[in-house]
């Protein structure tokens, strides 16, 4: 398992399950990527990850290959 700490920007994300979002990132590395943030969107609770992963936000992300 390959494990990379890069800067992105947030293009787009789609609500996937109960709590996660599957999110879509351009970074100067690796170019357009997509990937699972699990847990970024939490059930009963109105904080979380959701709002750091805005369209054009600029994040600093772990992604995590297989």
């Amino acid at each position: 398992m390959e494990i990379l700490s890069l800067k992105a920007f947030v293009l787009r994300r789609i609500r996937y399950g109960e709590s996660s979002l599957i999110t879509s990132l351009f970074s100067e590395e690796r170019g357009k990527l997509s990937v699972i943030a699990k847990g970024a969107r939490p059930a009963k609770s109105k904080c979380g990850m959701a709002a750091v992963l805005e369209p054009l936000n600029l994040i600093e992300a772990e992604v995590y290959f297989k």
